[in-house]
């Protein structure tokens, strides 16, 4: 689940955790964002992301270490093929249209609690495969 702390609104009830960039890669590739088979995806330990295979318009949101907003971009078009924030540990990508529902700026908190599976664990041991 993802909360925005400041204002108390939920951005996503059941978000998926992307470990690799490999995982990023299916994930858009079955569009299943669009499909909405889930409401959110939280690409952790990066600060770049590439969109070329983006299935639909998205919010996007990095987050720093400590969970605190650090840029918002709002329906960001498939073409768009890079998005970068230095200092971003995390970036959050979301259906058009939530950032605005929920009010989320710049600054504010956000509790971002994701359960890991076993299958998961075992990703963030191993090492990134090279595309």
């Amino acid at each position: 689940m993802i909360v925005n702390l400041d204002t108390r609104r939920t951005i996503a009830e059941a978000p998926v955790a992307v470990l690799s960039r490999w995982q990023q890669l299916l994930r858009f590739g079955a569009k299943r964002l669009r499909r909405m088979q889930y409401d959110a995806m939280v690409l952790q330990r990066r600060h770049t992301l590439f969109l070329g295979l983006a299935p639909c318009k998205l919010d996007i949101i990095f987050v720093d270490a400590e969970q605190v907003v650090r840029q918002l971009h709002r329906s960001v078009p498939p073409g768009k093929l890079m998005i970068r924030c230095p200092g971003a540990d995390a970036i959050i990508l979301l259906p058009r249209g939530i950032i605005a529902a929920t009010h989320t700026r710049i600054g504010h908190r956000l509790n971002i609690s994701l359960e890991l599976t076993p299958a998961a664990i075992r990703q963030l041991l191993l090492p990134e495969p090279h595309i």
